[in-house]
């Protein structure tokens, strides 16, 4: 009985520690992985200079303080409003977020250390382009190609216009456009109020159909 009384005790000792130490052990693993899945940084110094993407849409910029270069990005229907906050040269304060497996920073919140002006970008919604038809003829003795981050083909530009194609179906055309001369792009224009800033083009030009020797290309 002694022994049978002892190994009932030694039973009860070790299932209550399971009880009380897995699962404070589970809730801190729970709580590192909440914290990396949401990670704020807080920073603060001076915007040095500001980025744009491939087709020339400011996205970002420099953060420059005593400790390192930050690059912090904001999404590009933002960019006339993070401006308006603090230009090139000002000191600001900023909440970021790390984002991607390459630990970008995402912008938050900025705030001008200067004049006390601050945005919050999860307030700032993108609005819907929109949807009226223009075509226009691009003649291809002066165009350029858009070229996006992984190499493709994303655009095709003529002075200060580039029309925008979707990426999925650009194949079929691309070696066409190549060999012709004269281009026909439907589609429709990104209004110029919509907050983006654009250092390249003055039309933006969403394709919606490409004709290229009298055969139309759709693009959904």
């Amino acid at each position: 009985m002694p022994i049978f009384r002892s190994k009932i005790i030694r039973f009860l000792f070790f299932t209550t520690l399971f009880a009380v130490w897995f699962p404070s052990l589970a809730q801190k693993r729970v709580g590192l992985e909440i914290q990396s899945d949401s990670l704020s940084v807080e920073i603060q110094g001076i915007i040095t200079d500001y980025k744009i993407n491939h087709i020339g849409d400011l996205h970002g910029f420099e953060l420059k303080n005593s400790e390192k270069k930050y690059i912090v990005f904001f999404p590009e229907h933002t960019a006339a409003a993070v401006i308006g906050i603090a230009e090139k040269g000002a000191e600001v304060w900023l909440k970021t977020q790390i984002h991607g497996h390459h630990n970008s920073l995402r912008l938050m919140v900025i705030k001008n250390i200067l004049n006390a002006k601050n945005l919050d970008i999860s307030e700032k919604h993108p609005s819907c382009p929109k949807m009226e038809g223009i075509e226009k003829i691009i003649p291809l003795g002066q165009h350029s190609y858009i070229i996006d981050r992984k190499g493709r083909v994303a655009g095709i530009a003529d002075g200060k216009t580039v029309a925008l194609f979707r990426l999925n179906n650009t194949e079929a055309f691309i070696e066409r456009i190549k060999s012709t001369s004269v281009v026909r792009i439907t589609g429709f224009e990104r209004p110029k109020d919509q907050g983006y800033i654009n250092s390249k083009f003055e039309n933006i030009v969403y394709a919606t159909a490409v004709e290229i020797d009298g055969i139309t290309f759709l693009l959904k």
